[in-house]
């Protein structure tokens, strides 16, 4: 079932880094017969290519071991996303692929044209849905990468109906953890590190691996819904898993580190707190953080957008 791909002849935006990681886990995580891999947002293939190479050549993975990935493979035409997606297909020649039904672009076809060995063997398994409507396979769950919600609004159908399927010792890459737009996905997971279901393990670009520790039982996910809709608790949280990812050697702890300040300054401006936004940066800089082209392009893109990119969300996804 051994699968190789030029991931880099794939349309994508994952860093090289990140793709040796996906690569990498996907090849050495323990897998049980009944075990499978998820994602949740393949874009056009690159990071999906770089999981099915490692689970085709993982010692431990049997015929009924396959990866499973979800996405909603459209986006609105005068979206947000279009222009990007319209760029890449236009740069590796494969805009001829996409269709368009009802006022969206459907970029499925082109996935499957990259992914088409993988899928006809069998060990990919391409699932068509948007978050809200998505089911987890049969079978423990013992990877999951996931490159979709940047809020908790969309994350808790993973919460909920994916993460309690997680096998202690389980995998988690959070892609885009590391990003000024992802605050209350940053704080769920501070959530979830401080009540122990999850220890940090690693980091690549803006990924943030994490080992799942214990089970999480309905009980725990009803206590960590009431936790997040607490206002209050967001930025105190979004503290709490920048202290955890911290104590860990980060990849370019310089670039990717101090947007985590930002996502909760993001937060704080777009909930009407500008004297608590105002004094979370000043505090950065009291306590030695450093100005650097990355940070300033980074603060830039959230004036640009006013602090909020939910209605941009929305347009894609309805």
């Amino acid at each position: 079932m051994t699968s190789t791909t030029d991931t880099n002849s794939i349309p994508g935006m994952i860093e090289p880094v990140e793709q040796i990681l996906l690569k990498r886990l996907a090849a050495t995580i323990p897998l049980e017969p009944d075990d499978c891999i998820i994602e949740f947002g393949t874009f056009l293939g690159r990071s999906t290519a770089c999981l099915a190479e490692g689970l085709s050549v993982n010692p431990n993975a049997g015929s009924e071991n396959r990866l499973y990935a979800y996405d909603s493979f459209e986006c609105a035409k005068k979206g947000a996303f279009a222009p990007h997606l319209l760029g890449f297909c236009e740069k590796y020649g494969v805009t001829g692929l996409l269709r368009v039904e009802r006022q969206k672009f459907d970029f499925q076809p082109v996935f499957e044209h990259y992914l088409k060995h993988q899928i006809d063997s069998g060990l990919l398994v391409p699932v068509k849905a948007e978050l809200e409507n998505s089911l987890p396979p049969p079978g423990p769950i013992n990877l999951m990468h996931i490159d979709s919600p940047k809020f908790y609004q969309e994350f808790r159908v993973i919460l909920f109906r994916f993460i309690p399927r997680v096998r202690p010792g389980g995998i988690l890459v959070f892609q885009d953890f590391f990003y000024h737009w992802s605050a209350s996905l940053i704080a769920v997971c501070g959530l979830l590190i401080e009540r122990g279901f999850l220890r940090v393990v690693e980091s690549a670009a803006s990924s943030l691996v994490c080992e799942s520790t214990r089970t999480v039982s309905l009980d725990d996910l009803l206590e960590i819904e009431i936790e997040m809709q607490r206002k209050n608790s967001i930025p105190r949280l979004i503290d709490v898993a920048k202290e955890a990812a911290e104590l860990k050697e980060l990849d370019r702890r310089e670039v990717f580190l101090p947007r985590l300040t930002l996502a909760k300054i993001q937060w704080l401006f777009e909930n009407g707190d500008f004297n608590q936004a105002t004094n979370t940066f000043v505090r950065f800089f009291n306590q030695g953080g450093k100005l650097n082209d990355d940070l300033v392009n980074d603060y830039l893109e959230l004036m640009r957008s006013g602090f909020a990119i939910r209605k941009l969300y929305e347009q894609d996804h309805g």
